[in-house]
């Protein structure tokens, strides 16, 4: 007999179901139990209560999974190895391989991932509607249609080849049910039995053929479906569906004349569930139709920004829930959203900050695990050469024998010379220090322990490649066990097991047991489906992460009381009191009615129509979707929350769903909340999120917020984070608190570069990173603009030493092209290495710079034609053991400020008894001379450069007169004189647009020094006809002296703040149109945001910087 009993949700159908279980077990009748896998548990604890263990022994309760297995243990015969959905995908992957001359129409869809699953979901809604590939086939030719005739003869094609090479060494589980359903009928396994059906919403035609055949051999079956009591009902129904199974259960038992019983209605019990809850049931069944007169206070409705905030007022509430109710516990709580894993990320990180214990009904995937992604990268090393990339994730997961530093010099020395491929076979050559760098005694032992690292970890994997190349499939699996033995990786991972243990650590340590077990179990899969096959490295590894895409780790509850998180088709919580439905947005929750797939609905119904039926139409599953929404939002019995996203993080703008307009026009007194309006009080149910609340106000002025101050005043643990909101708050700059830390970190005395000082003064706190923390960029062996510039540098000293003034200005061009490709080559063999493992691109861009070099040479021998300054010292080291000693200026505490550099060249003239004297910079980048900017610091490397010669450099310059600074553009010329101008045009308008930047003293004799004919051509100068002096770039003797006295004052400015320990985020505003912060290697860390204050540096005309400079000169007099 067929026996059904009807009841919407909550009427008591699955108490019915438990207690006919147990009035009958106690009479040692025996009862099978059929439920949902995921509720199986549930029922087996809920039954034991009832009727103890004693009992218990009359009771089976299975899923259809297990029954089908339980049935083939018992009558059938030994099964092949179950294929599990990793295994499927490798499998169907080789079905498409091996069938790749035969496909059309699949043909430019095979190298897509998402076919495989595709095809899998294709072959599983086969059998779970009982149909075969060779029904397929048959009406392949029938459809009226030649692009679906073609679609469905590959489709069954792929389908009979896919279940032939699975059936070779696997069995696939997929079919059991069909092989039960027969087996049913011939064995007495249901023989006086009463079997119950519970908690499904409708059955598969492969569920229903099982069904059918327990019928006649059951003495009973009891099936509970959730449909209200007018079966006959027409039109749309969230019931629709399930009434449609219960006509398709009554055919079932008309074909195997079994009877059918008058069903069981039960009504919807309202004892114990809140009044608004009730209601709500019973209006989206159709039942209510006007809207609730009473106040709403058992629903709520909130609308979020986003996901975050969805999560954090979910978990918020929860607390809050609990705290003021003490008889609710978490496991009476359920989350429910509409599919698995959306709200992950945002759930785990909200119930963390308030303190929720959560269990996520969710599986993990595994290839996250470190001997998988060793694995994997092994795999990867053998079939797509030796990547940098893949070598380093297989470094990093800890299971090598090398060390965590080796790892990292290893790293740094592969980032530096951009390691890759066949370099790893090489010993390595380049200097570790760098590009450029000299190569010492220390550096050369450097790199004899890198090669020492290179072939411990290296070698290892090249011998396995060779092997591994060669073998087949199931020898393939066994190299890699075999390796992973070998080279210790067991013994890591026991390691870290034992290091688990003994933290106490049993949930992980378990955890790195069931992944080693995963994996050979992986390994032996692997070897069964290719078998003795030969397969190429880079094949066997696509299967290998084919296999691992489908493998997952089952979460296991950490806490016994914890709320529970899951999908709403799959979420079973036992007396759920309170539920959140979350992400009720339009499309989100319901669903969308999935229209992918390999078979649109209307192929579908032409399938249909020929007698082929499968899984159901768009339609069907809309109508699925209300009965879901349905089923979640009635599922507490005392309070519904249901939430909802206003926008998704990319800014799109959301809408919510049916599920919130059907409860807002059911309640009209709904509260309907947001969390942009609520009050900070109102998300205080944690230390966590109370400072929260408390950091985004701290500086008003309110009671919660005093109150939250003196909460956490007396929590040492908040205490640095306190001290970090004050000092914020009162506006304080980034400071090191304690003066004597500062003096440790940066001297009494100091001694530092030219270039620091600029630092200094373009921003305080990338000093302190870089010269107070030391802490370095990484940087790769390229010709950077850096690098280019020391090689211009080396190039140009080496030109002008070689070649003395008289001898330059009669070179030849041909004579200049060749000097600079020598020279050229000289560097790139003794300082870079030579043209040896040098990238094509490397070498391109370096010898592109003989053009810009040529040009600059000739520019420079044309400017020392008119000039009578002659170079003197090239790249002059001003330094303790330099030619110059460094310039120093006294500190009030005692302590000194010494600057130390080096000058790229210095020119002399010897005229009337004196020696003039200017430095000159070469510049391969844009910089122009800004009085103003030396006056804030900026742009004072030159200056300083000339003072310390003038004051120090008696002994090699005798007594000079320091006559300028300028900046020499050490590029290629620009020019727009069209291809019709003369080589000497070009020239002119070269020298015109790459003049000399700086400043020069006013003298005469200076002056006509450097350009006789004071043309302008070279340098900024020209005759003042007005006056009958000299205008442009110039400054007085005597300025000369106040700018050094104000560089003096600047410099002691630095040293004394250095000391008092200011290391402020400040940079300066934009000079010379560049922003200091854009390339600045410490923004990320700073924390300065556009409109935060800057510097000012006051821009000036040489005019008023020079009226500034005499004013503050005056002013000091």
């Amino acid at each position: 007999m067929l026996n059904f009993i009807i009841g919407r949700n909550n009427s008591g159908k699955t108490e019915k179901i438990r207690a006919l279980i147990a009035e009958r077990a106690p009479e040692n009748k025996k009862c099978i139990l059929i439920v949902p896998e995921q509720f199986s548990f549930e029922s087996e604890r809920s039954i034991l209560e009832k009727i103890g263990a004693q009992k218990m022994l009359n009771v089976d309760i299975l899923s259809f999974t297990r029954l089908a297995f339980v049935i083939n243990e018992q009558y059938g015969k030994a099964l092949n190895k179950t294929i599990d959905d990793g295994t499927r995908k490798v499998l169907m992957s080789l079905s498409l391989e091996a069938l790749s001359g035969k496909l059309e129409y699949f043909k430019r869809f095979s190298s897509k991932p998402a076919l495989l699953s595709n095809l899998l979901t294709f072959v599983t809604e086969l059998k779970q509607c009982a149909v075969t590939p060779d029904e397929i086939a048959e009406i392949s030719g029938k459809t009226g249609n030649k692009s679906l005739g073609k679609k469905l003869s590959e489709l069954s094609l792929i389908a009979a080849s896919y279940d032939a090479l699975v059936s070779r060494s696997f069995f696939d589980d997929e079919n059991l049910l069909t092989i039960a359903a027969d087996m049913i009928s011939e064995t007495d396994f249901f023989d006086g039995k009463a079997v119950y059906f519970d908690a499904f919403c409708g059955f598969t035609k492969q569920e229903r053929n099982c069904i059918k055949s327990i019928l006649p051999k059951a003495e009973n079956v009891f099936i509970s479906l959730c449909t209200d009591r007018d079966l006959s009902r027409e039109g749309v129904s969230v019931f629709e569906n399930v009434n449609s199974e219960f006509s398709h259960l009554k055919e079932c038992a008309a074909e195997q004349n079994v009877g059918v019983s008058s069903p069981e209605i039960l009504n919807v019990k309202e004892d114990g569930r809140s009044p608004e809850l009730v209601y709500l049931e019973k209006y989206l069944c159709g039942e209510e139709f006007k809207p609730y007169k009473e106040e709403c206070d058992n629903i709520v409705v909130c609308a979020a920004g986003n996901r975050a905030d969805e999560a954090d007022f979910v978990a918020c509430e929860i607390k809050k829930l609990l705290r003021c109710n003490p008889t609710l516990r978490c496991r009476n709580i359920a989350v429910i959203e509409r599919t698995v894993g959306t709200y992950d990320k945002e759930l785990s990180e909200s119930f963390k900050k308030y303190g929720v214990p959560m269990f996520e009904d969710k599986r993990r995937p595994i290839g996250i695990q470190p001997v998988m992604v060793f694995v994997k990268c092994l795999l990867a090393l053998c079939a797509e050469g030796f990547s940098t990339e893949s070598f380093m994730r297989l470094l990093k997961t800890g299971l090598t024998a090398l060390s965590g530093d080796e790892i990292s010099e290893l790293e740094n020395y592969a980032f530096l010379w951009n390691i890759d491929g066949s370099k790893w076979r090489r010993d390595f050559t380049e200097n570790p220090d760098g590009l450029g760098f000299d190569v010492t005694e220390k550096s050369q032992e450097k790199l004899i322990r890198l090669n020492d690292i290179r072939k411990r970890s290296v070698l290892p994997v090249l011998a396995f490649k060779k092997d591994f190349e060669e073998a087949d499939g199931e020898k393939k699996s066994r190299l890699i066990y075999e390796f992973l033995i070998k080279n210790g990786v067991t013994e890591r991972l026991r390691e870290k097991i034992e290091y688990l243990v003994s933290s106490g650590d049993t949930v992980l340590c378990e955890e790195q047991d069931t992944v080693w077990a995963t994996l050979m179990d992986m390994l032996g899969k692997m070897a069964s489906a290719i078998g003795e096959t030969v397969i190429t490295a880079k094949r066997y590894s696509e299967l290998f992460n084919i296999l691992l895409s489908a493998v997952t780790l089952g979460s296991l509850p950490q806490e016994l009381d914890s709320v529970t998180v899951g999908a709403a088709d799959r979420i079973r919580v036992s007396d759920c009191k309170v539920a959140f439905v979350i992400g009720a947005d339009s499309g989100v929750f319901p669903l969308d009615p999935s229209t992918e797939g390999l078979l649109s609905d209307s192929e579908r119904k032409v399938m249909g129509a020929l007698g082929v039926k499968l899984a159901e139409t768009a339609e069907y599953k809309a109508v699925d979707e209300k009965l879901t929404a349905y089923r979640a939002v009635t599922s507490p019995s005392e309070k519904l929350y249901v939430t909802y996203s206003l926008s998704n993080f990319d800014g799109t703008s959301m809408r919510p769903s049916e599920i919130v307009n059907n409860i807002v026009t059911a309640f009209p007194t709904v509260p309907k909340l947001d969390t942009a309006l609520s009050e900070p009080l109102y998300s205080i149910e944690s230390d966590a999120s109370a400072f929260k609340v408390l950091a985004t106000d701290y500086c008003e002025n309110t009671e919660l917020v005093v109150t939250l101050k003196k909460y956490f005043g007396e929590k040492n643990e908040y205490s640095s984070r306190i001290r970090s909101l004050d000092r914020i708050a009162s506006g304080d700059k980034m400071k090191i608190r304690d003066s004597k830390n500062a003096i440790s970190l940066f001297g009494k005395s100091m001694y530092v570069s030219a270039s620091r000082v600029e630092t200094y003064y373009k921003c305080p706190f990338e000093y302190f990173c870089k010269f107070g923390l030391n802490a370095k960029p990484r940087k790769t062996a390229e010709l950077d603009p850096a690098q280019s510039g020391t090689v211009i540098h080396f190039v140009l000293e080496h030109v002008l030493s070689l070649y003395p003034k008289p001898q330059l200005i009669k070179l030849s061009d041909n004579d200049i092209k060749r000097i600079v490709k020598n020279l050229l080559s000289e560097y790139l063999n003794e300082t870079m290495g030579g043209k040896e493992n040098k990238e094509k691109r490397f070498l391109y861009l370096y010898n592109r710079l003989s053009d810009s070099l040529f040009e600059v040479v000739k520019r420079i021998t044309e400017e020392l034609k008119v000039s009578d300054f002659i170079p003197t010292g090239f790249e002059v080291k001003i330094d303790e053991d330099g030619e110059i000693p460094p310039y120093a200026v006294p500190l009030p505490d005692g302590g000194f400020l010494k600057i130390r550099g080096s000058v790229d060249r210095v020119d002399t003239m010897r005229k009337n008894g004196k020696t003039y004297l200017r430095v000159i910079d070469y510049k391969s980048g844009g910089k122009d001379f800004v009085l103003s900017e030396v006056l804030s610091g900026l742009n004072m490397q030159m200056l300083i450069y000339l003072f310390a010669i003038g004051e120090n450099g008696e002994e090699k310059y005798g007594d000079v007169f320091p006559s300028g600074v300028l900046y020499m553009p050490a590029k290629k010329g620009t020019d727009a004189l069209g291809r019709k101008a003369t080589s000497e045009e070009v020239l002119e308008q070269k020298i015109k647009n790459s003049r000399l930047s700086g400043i020069v003293v006013n003298d005469k004799d200076v002056i006509e020094g450097m350009d006789r004919d004071v043309s302008g051509r070279f340098i900024n100068v020209t005759y003042d006809k007005k006056s009958g002096g000299f205008k442009g770039d110039l400054l007085t003797a005597a300025e000369l002296g106040r700018l050094k006295t104000e560089i003096d004052g600047i410099l002691r400015e630095m040293a004394n703040s250095l000391k008092a320990g200011n290391v402020e985020v400040l940079p300066c505003e934009k000079t010379n149109g560049r922003d200091v912060c854009a390339y600045c290697d410490y923004y990320a860390v700073c924390g300065f945001e556009q409109g935060a204050p800057v510097r000012k540096i006051e821009k000036m005309s040489l005019k008023d910087a020079k009226k500034a400079l005499n004013k503050e000169g005056d002013d000091v007099g």
